[in-house]
């Protein structure tokens, strides 16, 4: 069976990021301040494969056809920490909010 290819493939792509934000005292819609945390982990994985057909009729005619298909998968989580109205001014810490610091989770797929 020289006239059909089977092709396949498989990648993965994956990330780990820190992030954090500081809001200084008297920034527009956080007058107090404030400072965040967010630890994000996505990922995503791809599997394709395709079935190909070639073959000469003769020096006119050819048949070519092709088949195939992909799975995609992907996943991701974040973990955000949230301290608003800052105590003392251009600390930044989740200690130093004035309210207990808000802790949040999202995962997505």
């Amino acid at each position: 069976m020289d006239d059909l290819t089977l092709t396949g493939r498989y990648s993965r792509d994956d990330y780990t990021e820190g992030r954090s934000a500081r809001s200084a005292f008297s920034t527009y819609g956080q007058w107090e301040g404030g400072y965040n945390t967010q630890s994000v982990y996505a990922t995503e994985s791809n599997l394709d494969l395709m079935l190909t057909y070639d073959k000469s009729i003769n020096e006119v005619w050819d048949i070519n056809a092709v088949a195939g298909g992909n799975d995609m998968s992907q996943f991701g989580r974040a973990l955000s920490n949230n301290a608003e109205s800052l105590v003392v001014p251009d600390l930044y810490s989740m200690s130093n909010g004035f309210l207990t610091p808000e802790l949040t989770t999202t995962t997505f797929r």
